[in-house]
Order: C-alpha cells, then structure tokens, then sequence
C-alpha cells in the first residue's frame, strides 16, 4: 500500500512541476533592449525590418532596422524580402553581427 501511495505522490508532483514550469516559461522574455549592451558570444533577440537581403554561396546576410542597422548572418536557404518584419534569435559575434539560429516572419510584406 505504501508503495502505491508513494507512485501517486511523485506522479502528482511531477505533473504539478512540469505545469509550473510550462507557466513560468510564458512569462520569460528576453531582453530586447540587450543588444545594444551584449558582448561577442551573447544570446540575444530581436524584432525589425529587413532593409537590405545580400546572398552567398554559402549564406544569407540580412540588414535590418532595430534602433539602428544590425546585420543578420543566416547559414541556410532562406526565402525573404525586403521590408518584412522579423523575429531573430542568435548569437552575437565580435564585429557586432547576429548568427541567426531561428528567424520567424512576424510581417509578411507583398
């Protein structure tokens, strides 16, 4: 019986847990302001408008307006167009360029 009461008990915490976690997990954002203060290496997000799309043969550089003109380096086929809105997520490197690992169109311009 003890046995039993136990397995309830860790699976009634461990659901517990994981919603807790699911929840706090929504209300985490980053620090979009970071950008300005982060260092080569830094994890950083941010939010703006493609200006300039330049191809590679092996990647995509992407200029876009947030608070000032950052340039996102991409190392996959890529297909955007000037003036979308987008969402980059990556990492800072020493000459100030964005490594993108994930970019969501958050504006789909025609």
């Amino acid at each position: 019986m003890q046995e039993k009461t136990l397995l309830q008990t860790a699976l009634i915490v461990a659901v517990l847990g994981v919603t807790i976690l699911f929840l706090i997990s929504g209300r985490i954002d980053f620090n979009k302001e970071s950008l300005l203060n982060a260092e080569g290496g830094d994890s950083v997000i941010l939010t703006g408008k493609i200006t300039e799309i330049a191809k590679g043969n092996k990647f995509t550089k992407i200029t876009i307006t947030y608070q000032e003109t950052v340039d996102i380096i991409v190392f996959e086929n890529i297909n955007l167009t000037e003036n979308n809105i987008i969402e980059v997520v990556g990492t800072k490197n020493k000459n100030k360029e964005i490594i993108a690992e994930k970019i969501k169109i958050s504006y789909l311009h025609n």
